[in-house]
């Protein structure tokens, strides 16, 4: 069970399958940043997919380093397009 249909899958899982695919993210990747664009912290990421806090941090790093950005309100407006970067 992959974490947009652990938390209810309100969120556009195609944004978050069109991001990972665009920058390379993995699996797991993918999961925390599900988490992340439907407003999880990195002690609910945590909780819910099983894994260290610190683990979470490590992804979030990933993340933030293959998709360029600095901070969670770049990466949420990258995958939603504000930027346009995944608009075609």
């Amino acid at each position: 069970m992959d974490a947009l249909t652990m938390c209810g899958g309100g969120f556009a899982r195609n944004a978050v399958d069109e991001a990972a695919a665009a920058y390379g993210l993995t699996p797991r990747e993918r999961d925390v940043l599900a988490l992340l664009l439907q407003g999880r912290d990195g002690m609910a990421i945590h909780r819910l997919l099983g894994i260290s806090y610190n683990t979470v941090k490590t992804h979030l790093k990933h993340i933030y380093g293959k998709c360029g950005v600095a901070s969670r309100q770049q990466l949420v407006s990258l995958v939603h397009g504000d930027s346009g970067l995944l608009s075609a």
